[in-house]
């Protein structure tokens, strides 16, 4: 399941940079970012993420070249997420100055539903496909999605807990480049639609990465491998 994998940040640093525990792709701290060990994303591992206020807390990197995908690049993202009061567009990970302009993000929209933009205009050139589940505010859950670069909402598939989401089209209009030379974010859209509550084991993948991956992240064993912890749901019942 690691193949293709570009970067992966476990996000337990107590403080300051984000390490990239696969490649190069280090995250620096905006407005004292820290780690959040009162909360357990993953039992029974005591493992804990970082915690954003979504207010002023997000972590960044420049115009990396191994995440600026173009509407025609395949990618998936993962994330171990717990949103507090999520009530507007919250970023987990994304390049995007905003949810809908010209790059791409996985975030949760105002309903708590996930959702992925790719986009080179708000609306009018923009691919965004969202799920149905709500997520609770404040029960983590294992968060994903593909893009396979078809650019039609099939090309999208979201998964909550491994499960595959029902897909709803928001935005069917892209056909133009998407690529940017923002910066990449976790937690935010360049500054805005910053992300309220946990978040850890982000990670991101080229390629169309298989349903069955989904069901598989939920910890990381060891520097570059990754674990099947066979029955685990998360979270965990």
């Amino acid at each position: 399941i690691k193949n293709g994998l570009i970067s992966w940040w476990d996000g337990t640093e107590a403080s300051g940079d984000l390490v990239d525990q696969h490649g190069s792709n280090t995250l620096t701290d905006t407005n004292t970012v820290t780690a959040n060990p009162g909360v357990i994303l993953l039992e029974p591992y005591d493992f804990y993420g970082m915690h954003l206020d979504g207010s002023t807390q997000y972590v960044t990197l420049g115009d990396a070249a191994s995440l600026s995908f173009d509407f025609r690049d395949p990618f998936s993202i993962v994330a171990l997420a717990n949103p507090y009061s999520v009530t507007a567009n919250s970023t987990i990970f994304g390049k995007q100055t905003d949810i809908s302009a010209q790059g791409y993000a996985l975030f949760l929209n105002a309903s708590r539903q996930l959702a992925l933009s790719v986009s080179n205009t708000a609306t009018t050139n923009e691919l965004q496909v969202r799920g149905g589940t709500a997520l609770a505010n404040g029960t983590p859950a294992m968060v994903g999605a593909s893009y396979d670069g078809s650019i039609v909402t099939a090309a999208v598939t979201l998964y909550v807990n491994g499960v595959a989401e029902s897909p709803t089209s928001v935005a069917n209009t892209l056909t133009a480049v998407s690529d940017n030379s923002i910066a990449v974010n976790i937690g935010a859209a360049n500054a805005g639609d910053l992300w309220p509550g946990d978040l850890g084991l982000v990670a991101v993948f080229s390629g169309v990465k298989a349903a069955a991956n989904y069901r598989r992240w939920a910890y990381l064993a060891g520097l570059l491998e990754w674990r099947f912890l066979s029955g685990l749901r998360i979270p965990p019942t």
